[in-house]
This record gives C-alpha cells, structure tokens and sequence, in this order.
C-alpha cells in the first residue's frame, strides 16, 4: 500500500510496527526491533494520553478521538496495546543485558522502566492477570539488578529466561 502512495491508517501502522519488531526480535535484532517497537508505542501513548496513575484525571480530557470513536471500549484496547509493546521493549532489554556484560546494568534498568510502564497500563486496563504476570518478571528483574550491585554472575544463559 504504503508503495502506491497510499498511508495505513495510524492504528494499523502502529500494528505493523509492532509485528515487524517482534519479526527483528526472533530475528535476534534487539536493536533495530527496539525502533519498530518505539514506533508502534508512540501511536498507543498519543492514544491514551501516555496515562499515569497520577494524571489518570487529566488523561480524560485529552486523549484522541481514535479511542473514542472507535471501539466500544476503548481505553482499555488502548492501554492493553501500550502494556504490550512496553513489556516487548523489556524483552528486548533483557535479551540486550544478558548479551552485554558492560552495559548490562543500564539495559536491566531499562527492563525494569518499560516493566513498570507495562504494569501500570495493564492495571489501569483493569488486567488483574496481566499485572500479575508483569509483576513476577519485575521480581526477576530487580534480582538481576541486586547481582549487579552485588557483583554476582548467574551466567549469560540464565539471563534471558523471560
């Protein structure tokens, strides 16, 4: 489509971008799947006004007429959508981490941003199970990151095992 001239309508292209990361993933291209994956979650923060906890009031107020308009409910589709990429982009850290003795410590503090991210969109989604799971990655996150501190090796395999 995109060769005629012709533009996906944003939703989709989010969509595509998030696939196409998840294509480098497996691929074993953390890198570049990390820009398909910052592409797709771009369109879905627009979309809930990026939510926090703490503007949950604010976001109300501004977020775009895609959500509304199109779904019966919408927030939740969104939220669900940013959950999703945001824990993918943690997958893609971890994966970085395990492979990258020197720069580890910054790719696991990165996992445990997008986790955290991935947490909250999921709760205000109202996704009891998926918190749950996103909390338990969270746990083995922070413990890679007290071996860090600590100067502890649990090997490069043992790293990766989201």
């Amino acid at each position: 489509m995109q060769n005629r001239d012709q533009e996906l309508e944003p939703a989709l292209e989010a969509s595509l971008q998030f696939v196409l990361g998840r294509d480098y993933y497996v691929s074993d291209q953390t890198e570049t799947a990390l820009i398909h994956y910052q592409q797709s979650l771009v369109f879905w923060q627009q979309q809930t006004g990026n939510w926090e906890l703490t503007n949950w009031e604010k976001s109300w107020e501004t977020q775009n007429l895609w959500c509304t308009l199109s779904n019966p409910a919408p927030n939740i589709v969104c939220l669900e959508r940013e959950g999703i990429v945001l824990f993918h982009i943690a997958l893609c850290h971890r994966l970085q981490a395990a492979r990258n003795p020197v720069a580890n410590r910054q790719h696991w503090e990165q996992a445990w941003i997008s986790l955290e991210q991935s947490r909250n969109a999921f709760s205000l989604a109202d996704r009891p199970e998926l918190v749950a799971e996103v909390t338990a990655h969270l746990g083995e996150v922070l413990q890679r990151l007290e071996a860090v501190e600590c100067g502890w090796d649990f090997g490069g395999d043992a790293a990766v095992g989201f």
